[in-house]
């Protein structure tokens, strides 16, 4: 998560500590937590710590999916068929309420946010803290530069599924060149995700090529997985 996201939620979340403290009001206080990212589940976490015990507090979630996406782990996703949807309620309680639903609107002055469910149906939602965790828009590439952008669960699919029909392929070929293009791998992103892609990448086609028994090779292929970072 960058630093920048960590330290706003922090901050965020001794606002609401020291405001709850002081003691606004004796009524109930509904905190709501827009997005359920790594920063949301934080958050919501480190709520539910400092409010534990407290019958006044009431801390509600609310994301478009029932879902919490380890985007962070994509890149295994491009190699095997890994666990990144994890439900909410494997993290929660239900001292935790969770709402499926989009966020459409803010009313500061009223305190209230229109929400469309999954149904179509709106509803507005009172809150006395309110939080957005909405994360960042991932860009791809232009689909005229070829490769696929690992950005969510059908892309990193996708790479799987692609590589897996290259060992096959690379397999039932008689021409040494065209198994080296097959067996090869081009990753466009040196940051962290990019080096970790990388790394899972060569494991799993090694292993791959290794029961098709073919060795796996280094340089680039059309075909190529993009990543940006």
């Amino acid at each position: 998560m960058p630093n920048c996201v960590v330290s706003q939620k922090l901050q965020l979340f001794r606002l609401i500590s020291i405001t709850r403290l002081k003691g606004v009001n004796d009524m109930e206080q509904r905190l709501v937590v827009v997005g359920g990212g790594y920063a949301g589940l934080n958050l919501v976490s480190s709520l539910q710590k400092q409010f534990a015990g407290e019958k006044g507090v009431r801390i509600t979630l609310i994301d478009k999916e029932a879902y919490h996406l380890r985007k962070v782990l994509l890149f295994q996703g491009a190699v095997e068929d890994a666990p990144l949807k994890v439900p909410f309620s494997t993290y929660f309680d239900n001292t935790v309420e969770v709402i499926k639903a989009e966020l459409s609107g803010v009313e500061p002055k009223q305190k209230l946010i229109e929400l469309k469910r999954p149904d179509g149906q709106r509803k507005a939602l009172h809150y006395d803290r309110l939080i957005l965790c909405l994360g960042s828009k991932v860009v791809s590439s232009a689909p005229e530069l070829g490769g696929i952008s690992l950005t969510d669960t059908d892309s990193s699919t996708r790479i799987r599924l692609q590589l897996e029909q290259n060992v096959r392929d690379a397999r039932l070929s008689s021409q040494e060149s065209e198994r080296k293009r097959l067996l090869s791998v081009a990753v466009v992103g040196g940051g962290i995700t990019g080096i970790e892609t990388a790394s899972e990448l060569v494991c799993g086609l090694r292993r791959k090529a290794s029961a098709a028994g073919k060795g796996a090779q280094r340089g680039r292929r059309p075909h190529s997985a993009r990543r940006k970072g």
